[in-house]
């Protein structure tokens, strides 16, 4: 069949009737190029039209290099793999699920064609929205992927998706690893930096975790934080419970000040009449106040331990006219007794 077929090509080939051919019964071989549709070969094979190599069966085409070719010309171009056909092309595949790398030496653009990274991706074909996918064989419903998390016509919001259904693990783990001799000095092990190209963000929240739709958790650009309220007016700012097991508060100012000689201590009559006026002690906010501005931990503490030392004073000075009145009393009844003791011996 091969004889027949180069014979039957003998009229195309570079050179015509010169060309200088060797037939050893079970090969034809020439040295010189051969031109098949083309009587101007510029290679050892040179063909002008479509090439079936395998014709019907599955057949194998050995090569060293592949060079892409430019569509009008001799000259080097692009090289095209099932172009405009639409099917696939595979590495590696076959009965025996053989393992072959594949190897680049400069960009791979999917869906583009001048890639500016080493790995450049625009989804052009359906679904839009979904990039990449990676699974492991033995747990094929479980995966990692990035989507467009908008689904929208001309937006994108890059998705990292940890999904997972073979058991209730987390789904998705984010480490920063280190060695041990690194393990020193100030710098964090993982960052999640939010901000804008030039400098810091100023308005907007700088992250905010979510259930769903539902925010539980958000950082001011101001580094408030906020548990259960997306508005924190704090560095810290709770709504619901908060259980600890110490809480410690940095404050300036603590009430020793009630002690000094200059301390001007309200006397019970005015701490009697600002009850009745204003229902509430001397330097203490009202329940209004209190429910509708809330109270300064550390500040509620310092006001409470100047009433608690005021009470001490106030004990003090109670317990100095007692011990007073009590020597008084004693006084009156040695006079007493002997008034009575006289008064018996002068009726005998």
């Amino acid at each position: 069949m091969k004889k027949i077929l180069l014979i039957t090509c003998l009229g195309i080939f570079v050179n015509g009737i010169n060309g200088q051919w060797t037939d050893s019964g079970s090969s034809i071989t020439t040295l010189d190029n051969v031109g098949i549709g083309t009587s101007l070969p510029d290679s050892k094979l040179t063909v002008e039209g479509h090439v079936n190599v395998g014709g019907s069966g599955n057949y194998h085409l050995k090569v060293r290099h592949i060079d892409g070719k430019d569509f009008d010309s001799n000259y080097l171009s692009d090289l095209y793999l099932n172009y405009d056909n639409g099917k696939n092309v595979r590495i590696g595949f076959g009965n025996n699920n053989p393992q072959s790398n594949l190897y680049l030496s400069g960009r791979l653009g999917i869906g583009i064609t001048n890639p500016s990274y080493h790995i450049d991706v625009r989804n052009d074909i359906s679904p839009t929205e979904a990039f990449m996918r990676f699974r492991v064989s033995d747990s094929p419903d479980d995966y990692f992927s990035v989507v467009n998390a908008t689904g929208a016509p001309g937006q994108f919001i890059p998705r990292m998706i940890g999904y997972r259904t073979s058991d209730n693990r987390y789904s998705i783990q984010f480490s920063g690893v280190t060695s041990t001799q690194n393990d020193t000095g100030n710098n964090a092990l993982v960052n999640f930096d939010a901000r804008i190209s030039s400098g810091p963000i100023q308005n907007r929240p700088l992250f905010v975790w979510t259930t769903y739709s539902t925010k539980m958790m958000t950082m001011l650009a101001n580094g408030n934080l906020g548990i259960g309220t997306a508005n924190p007016d704090s560095r810290l700012a709770v709504n619901g419970n908060i259980h600890a097991q110490e809480v410690k508060v940095d404050l300036v100012g603590w009430p020793d000040y009630v002690f000094k000689e200059d301390y001007d201590l309200p006397t019970l009559d005015e701490v009697e009449k600002h009850i009745k006026e204003k229902g509430h002690l001397m330097n203490i906010p009202s329940a209004k106040e209190v429910e509708e501005n809330g109270i300064q931990l550390g500040e509620m503490n310092k006001l409470l331990l100047e009433k608690i030392e005021e009470l001490t004073i106030y004990l003090i000075q109670q317990q100095f006219t007692l011990d007073k009145q009590n020597i008084r009393i004693k006084h009156l009844e040695e006079i007493l007794t002997q008034t009575n003791t006289t008064n018996n011996n002068s009726k005998k």
